[in-house]
């Protein structure tokens, strides 16, 4: 009743060329599975014989499918699944027909199939090495405070297997200045980007300083010098930590101080005008015998700028 593969069961009627010739068992038999089965006959005079039925198109196996895929390393661009069965005349079901499957992103596809015989079957392609993500970047430095040495650049990232295309493939930068690099990077699916690092707190010269005094004219008090600097947050490294010292007489005083980058250096506080000593003075008269006329007296003294305040 049906020759072709199928999965039903199959049934064999033997006829013959004359009447009223007896099958033993029966002129039918039916296949449940492949096989061989003998008809045993015998016509109205006695002759016997045998007829051999044989069926080999019944098939209960559903199909197996084989998925390969272009490309099978992490990748930036589409993957395509191909499915192929190791028997002929497999349809596809579904995907208009198609035994391919585009992937543009991870994920999963069903395909589904039938054979010849009627049985179905699915198989299940899927990607999870499609990357178009760029790697993401993070920049850390060997220092972030001022300093007057070499600042280390270093670039790691949020996924394994990133190669650095520039900078002989390091990822340092040493920084011998300020100024900035980019790092340039190829991620493992191929997506590349850049990071920029960017230095600007390498200091080598030292803070200018600069001191006053609270009072540059000739003076018996005492006179404080107090040192400023052209940048922030510089240290006074002797005299306390204080920026000002106080002259009790006439000298010299060095502050030592230190820069936010440590750069180092001395400044020189001097003081020469201050005077404790009284003015000497001298007395001259115009007329020094005795006489009956006025007498003018004159006072000098040995230093200048001496004011008569009586």
């Amino acid at each position: 009743n049906i020759t072709e593969a199928t999965k039903e069961d199959v049934i064999a009627t033997v006829t013959f060329n004359k009447e009223n010739v007896t099958v033993k068992g029966g002129n039918t038999h039916t296949f449940t599975e492949n096989g061989t089965y003998t008809f045993e006959y015998e016509d109205t005079v006695g002759n016997t014989g045998t007829a051999v039925a044989e069926v080999t198109w019944i098939d209960r196996e559903a199909p197996s499918g084989v998925i390969v895929y272009s490309k099978v390393d992490p990748t930036n661009q589409d993957v395509i699944a191909t499915i192929s069965f190791k028997e002929s005349n497999v349809r596809i079901t579904n995907n208009d027909g198609k035994n391919t499957y585009t992937f543009t992103d991870n994920g999963e596809f069903v395909f589904e199939f039938a054979d010849r015989a009627g049985n179905i079957g699915t198989a299940k392609a899927e990607v999870t090495w499609i990357d178009k993500s760029i790697p993401k970047a993070t920049i850390t430095y060997s220092t972030m405070n001022p300093t007057n040495q070499n600042v280390t650049a270093t670039v790691t990232f949020d996924k394994e297997n990133v190669t650095i295309i520039n900078n002989g493939g390091s990822n340092e930068y040493t920084f011998t200045d300020n100024d900035e690099f980019t790092f340039e990077f190829r991620g493992p699916s191929g997506n590349e980007g850049i990071a920029i690092a960017k230095v600007t707190w390498i200091d080598r010269t030292l803070p200018v300083a600069t001191i006053t005094y609270s009072t540059k004219n000739p003076t018996n008090q005492n006179v404080i010098a107090t040192v400023t600097f052209d940048k922030e947050d510089v240290t006074i490294t002797n005299n306390g930590g204080s920026n000002e010292y106080t002259f009790t007489d006439n000298g010299e005083f060095e502050f030592e101080f230190v820069g936010p980058a440590g750069n180092a250096g001395v400044v020189v506080a001097k003081v020469n005008w201050i005077d404790r000593k009284v003015p000497v003075p001298t007395l001259k008269y115009d007329k020094i015998t005795p006489t009956n006329k006025s007498v003018t007296a004159t006072v000098t003294f040995d230093k200048e700028n001496v004011t008569i305040i009586k």
